[in-house]
């Protein structure tokens, strides 16, 4: 699990599959997810569940295997995600560790769609790897440039 405030002021708290990856898909689950909760734990009255009876109104994201890192790209506010793609055991091969621009209400795909594939209705990642690269935390730099 990993816990981030974003730029709004929001917790945004990253869960594994759990080791059950079916739980990625199942809305009434909080495994394989990204949530999103006010600094006292409840739930913003704008995430795109509230209201839903699908849906666990603290999801934000869903269809994630095993997020390592959240970060806010500077100037855009975009949320980048990295995570781990299949370990082998799964039956989906390894590689496929994932780089992922997260927006609300989005499906990424796990363990329906991974590495390459694509389905309608759900995210491709920005970049997969193969073999593995195991992405870990991020962050984003502002590179100064200058000349002696």
């Amino acid at each position: 699990m990993r816990c981030r405030f974003g730029p709004d002021g929001k917790l945004y708290v990253a869960t594994g599959d759990s080791t059950n990856w079916n739980l990625a898909q199942q809305t009434d689950s909080l495994a394989g997810k990204v949530l999103r909760l006010n600094d006292d734990g409840l739930i913003p009255p704008d995430n795109p569940f509230v209201g839903s009876k699908a849906f666990s109104p603290e999801i934000w994201t869903y269809g994630n295997r095993n997020p390592q890192g959240l970060a806010w790209q500077p100037g855009t506010g975009l949320l980048f995600e990295t995570e781990h793609g299949p370990s082998g055991f799964e039956g989906k091969g390894i590689g496929g560790d994932e780089v992922n621009i997260l927006e609300a209400g989005k499906n990424y795909g796990w363990p329906e769609i991974h590495h390459t594939m694509t389905k309608e209705g759900m995210v491709a990642p920005l970049w997969n790897t193969h073999p593995h690269a195991h992405p870990a935390a991020q962050c984003f730099t502002t590179v100064i440039n200058s000349r002696c």
